[in-house]
């Protein structure tokens, strides 16, 4: 059986309800991964402390060396294929 992380910020922003602009757009994002992907790929909106460049190395290095999967750790923008713009 597969094992599915998602991350706590992406049903979070599913159900966020404030109205400035980057809130709607992470909102509609995230509610067309939701609907869409949500079997298939691990997302977060924590660019601070999981999809971050300077992570990804350190968490390749330990999944490997502990035999594990290593995951893709990305934003639903970047899934989509466009650039993610500042946090």
């Amino acid at each position: 059986m597969e094992t599915v992380y998602i991350e706590t910020t992406i049903p979070s922003l599913y159900f966020d309800e404030r109205q400035d602009a980057k809130t709607i757009a992470r909102r509609e994002w995230t509610r067309n991964w939701w609907d869409n992907h949500r079997q298939r790929y691990r997302l977060t909106w924590n660019c601070l402390h999981l999809a971050n460049a300077n992570k990804v190395g350190h968490i390749r290095t330990v999944n490997t060396l502990l035999g594990l999967h290593v995951p893709q750790l990305v934003t639903p923008l970047e899934l989509a294929g466009e650039e993610d713009y500042e946090t």
